[in-house]
């Protein structure tokens, strides 16, 4: 498949989500982390900067948090064959 490139970490989280075919709720249930801050993070407002964030992020789609980190670190190109 083609890699996926988007911009910030927000647009890389909503992608990352919308191939999981998730809501923003079943992202925040299974990550622990209220919906408020996905819509937050997905626009752009919060930076999905803090370790509790990628833990919960990484958590939920089964990657390890270094991993995460590294997709959401902007100068970083993301691709989907990290799933």
């Amino acid at each position: 498949m083609d890699a996926v490139n988007v911009t910030t970490p927000g647009d890389r989280v909503r992608a990352l989500r919308l191939l999981l075919g998730w809501t923003q709720d079943r992202l925040a249930t299974a990550s622990g982390i209220a919906r408020t801050k996905i819509v937050e993070i997905e626009s752009g407002t919060n930076a999905a900067t803090t370790w509790r964030i990628r833990k919960g992020l990484a958590d939920a789609v089964g990657v390890r948090v270094e991993t995460m980190a590294d997709m959401l670190e902007v100068d970083q190109p993301w691709v989907h064959e990290y799933f």
